[in-house]
C-alpha cells in the first residue's frame, strides 16, 4: 500500500524531524521507497542531509507549480528540500485559490513511485502544515510527556477533523507517538497516561522513543540514527515504530 504520512505538532523541540529522518530510513532498510518532504521553513531535515537553503526547493513546486525537485539521500531514500524561502510560501498561499491544496497537487504526479512518503511539518497550524495535512493518508503525532504535552493538541485535532471534513475524508491518525522517553522519570509516565486518557479515542503507538544521546549525535553529524550507531536505543525504538507502521498495514490490508 502506498502511503502519505505527516509527522506533526504545534510545538518545536518534541522530535518531528528526528522521527521523520530515523522513521524513513527505518522504512528503506526494510526494503520501501520512502520520499520525506521537508515543509518547514527552518529545514532542520533538508540540513540533516546537506540540503542549506538550496536554490531548487518545495517553494518553486508549491507556488510556481514546478516539479517536485528530488533529491537521492540514499539507496531507497528521497528528499525535498527546504529552507528559509519557505516562508514567502506561506502569504502566497494564503492569497491563491486552493492554497492548502498545494502540496497534494505537486505530489500526486510521483506519489506512486513511492512506498512511503514522509512530510516533516513546522511547529505551527499554519497554511504549510494544513497542505501537509491536506496531502496525507495519515498523521503521527509526536509528543514529549512533559507538563505541557497536551496544551493545544485539542485545537490539533480540530484541525484534522476539518480537514477531514473539508478535503480529505479518508485523513487517519496514525498514532501519538511519546519521543524523548525517559522511564525513569514518574512524571512522564503520569503525563503520558493522562494523555492517552485525555484523547482515548486515539490511537497510541506501544513504540515510545527513549531519549537516547545517539539520536543527537546522529543529527549533529548529519546522519541518521542506524548509521551513527546501529545498535543504541534510538536505532532499535525506530526499527521498533517502522516495524509497527507495517503490520498495521498488514492487519488493516
Amino acid at each position: 500500500m502506498k502511503k502519505v504520512i505527516s509527522i506533526i505538532n504545534h510545538k518545536g523541540g518534541v522530535g518531528k524531524t528526528t522521527t521523520a529522518v530515523n522513521l524513513s530510513k527505518a522504512l528503506a532498510l526494510s526494503g520501501h521507497k520512502v520520499l520525506m518532504i521537508d515543509i518547514d521553513p527552518q529545514g532542520n531535515l533538508s540540513q540533516n542531509f546537506g540540503f542549506e537553503n538550496p536554490s531548487d526547493q518545495l517553494i518553486n513546486a508549491l507556488v510556481d507549480g514546478k516539479l517536485l525537485p528530488v533529491q537521492v539521500v540514499d539507496e531507497g531514500l528521497f528528499l525535498v528540500p527546504s529552507g528559509i524561502d519557505l516562508i514567502e510560501a506561506e502569504s502566497s498561499l494564503v492569497n491563491v485559490m486552493s492554497g492548502i491544496a498545494r502540496l497534494k497537487r505537486a505530489l500526486a504526479p510521483v506519489r506512486n513511485e513511492y512506498d512511503y512518503v514522509i512530510i516533516d511539518c513546522p511547529p505551527s497550524l499554519n497554511i504549510l502544515s494544513q497542505n501537509a495535512i491536506i496531502a496525507s493518508d495519515s498523521v503521527i503525532v509526536a509528543v514529549e510527556p512533559t507538563k505541557f504535552a497536551s496544551s493545544g493538541l485539542d485545537r490539533m485535532f480540530e484541525l484534522i477533523k476539518d480537514a477531514q471534513h473539508d478535503m480529505n475524508e479518508d485523513l487517519k491518525i496514525e498514532g501519538i507517538l511519546f519521543t524523548m522517553v525517559d522511564n525513569r522519570l514518574a512524571i512522564q509516565k503520569y503525563v503520558q497516561q493522562l494523555v492517552s486518557e485525555t484523547f482515548d479515542d486515539l490511537p497510541v503507538f506501544e513504540t515510545v522513543i527513549r531519549r537516547n544521546v545517539a539520536l543527537q549525535e546522529a543529527s549533529f553529524e548529519g546522519k541518521d540514527v542506524f548509521a551513527h550507531a546501529p545498535k543504541s536505543y534510538g536505532a532499535e525504538d525506530y526499527e521498533a515504530l517502522a516495524k509497527e507502521i507495517l503490520q498495521k498495514e498488514v492487519v488493516n490490508g
